[in-house]
C-alpha cells in the first residue's frame, strides 16, 4: 500500500489503496477513498481507543494504476512506528491497516 523505503520526516509518502470485485475481478473504482495516518505510539488496529486519527486525507482513482493514490508530505510529523489504515466506501465499506516508520 505503500511505496518507498525508509522514508525520513518532512519526505513525501506515496500511498495506493487498490480493492477489486470479487465476481468480475475488475478494480473498483466508483468508492469513496480515505487514508488514516495514526501517530506513534497509536496501535487503532488492535486498541479501539488508539482509532483517533492524526491526519485524514482523501484518495483518487488512477485508472492507470488501477488503485487509488495519494502523495502524502510529511512534513512535521514525529518520527517513529505510524500506522496507516486505508478504507474505501462503495456498496460495501472495507479497510486495511500497516504500518511504516518515519526516520528522523
Amino acid at each position: 500500500m505503500l511505496s518507498g523505503d525508509d522514508l525520513s520526516v518532512g519526505e513525501t509518502l506515496t500511498v495506493l489503496v487498490s480493492a477489486f470485485d470479487r465476481v468480475t475481478k475488475l478494480p473498483v473504482s466508483d468508492a469513496v477513498c480515505t487514508v488514516d495516518f495514526f501517530a506513534p505510539p497509536k496501535d487503532p488496529e488492535h486498541n479501539p481507543a488508539d482509532r483517533t486519527a492524526d491526519h485524514t486525507f482523501t484518495a483518487t482513482f488512477d485508472s492507470g494504476q488501477n488503485a487509488y493514490t495519494i502523495d502524502v508530505d510529511t512534513t512535521g510529523w514525529a518520527a517513529g512506528q505510524w500506522t496507516y489504515r486505508g478504507k474505501l466506501v462503495s456498496t460495501k465499506t472495507g479497510f486495511e491497516y500497516g504500518t511504516f516508520v518515519l526516520l528522523a
